[in-house]
């Protein structure tokens, strides 16, 4: 074949069985071999994010309000308001809470044992903010002379709290909800308490979580 008769037998050769000669079968789509299908990647597995501070904090605390109403209660659950000796449970829905001499917006104070105790939802409303002054005398009585005075000064130094404070904080917190609850036999709190913060408790007593492990909490990590 010619060359003049290159082309149009090129592009007719789509549509019947290709007779291109050897040089034009380098260009003719009929002859070319089919492109390899590039093939996806598979996703990689995305890490958990970082857990938000505010989030960090309210576990932190939910820790810190249940092992001290643990603490402050008998073996039967019975305890009684600091601030007017009113006798409680200690763990339901609007009957005990942890209420603070200072209020909780002091980082530095605010999950220290010697700043709180249980109080009844009355003493701890927003009609009375705590009973301050009672609870001072409270503090006093139970842990010495000028500890209400103590807390003024430690609420007065600005902190922030780094990721690793507060893991600190949920360790002991989680020792510290076993033993009570087991010395005891108080189990009423994990009625409220969500699935993966009992078995993060559990995994830090049996060992299996150690404070240089990463620490998973729900949907985030907490380095």
């Amino acid at each position: 074949m010619g060359g003049k008769y290159l082309l149009p037998l090129h592009m007719e050769c789509k549509r019947v069985k290709c007779q291109c000669d050897e040089f034009s079968s380098q260009f003719c789509k009929y002859k070319q071999a089919a492109k390899p299908k590039k093939v996806k990647a598979k996703p990689k597995a995305r890490k958990k994010k970082l857990i938000p501070i505010p989030k960090i904090d309210t576990i932190v605390w939910e820790f810190c309000s249940i092992a001290f109403r643990l603490q402050d209660a008998d073996k039967m659950g019975n305890a009684s308001c600091s601030t007017c000796n009113t006798q409680l449970y200690y763990y339901g829905t609007g009957k005990a809470h942890m209420g603070h001499f200072l209020s909780r917006r002091f980082r530095n104070t605010k999950f220290l044992r010697t700043n709180m105790s249980i109080q009844c939802s009355t003493c701890n409303s927003a009609i009375y903010h705590g009973r301050p002054y009672e609870m001072g005398r409270f503090l006093n009585n139970k842990y010495g002379e000028g500890t209400a005075e103590k807390m003024i000064a430690m609420a007065a130094i600005p902190t922030k709290f780094s990721r690793q404070d507060y893991k600190v904080i949920l360790f002991e917190m989680a020792h510290f909800i076993y033993k009570e609850s087991e010395s005891k036999h108080l189990f009423e709190w994990k009625e409220s308490m969500a699935k993966y913060k009992q078995e993060l408790i559990l995994s830090i007593v049996e060992g299996k979580t150690t404070i240089d492990d990463e620490v998973i909490l729900g949907k985030y990590r907490l380095p």
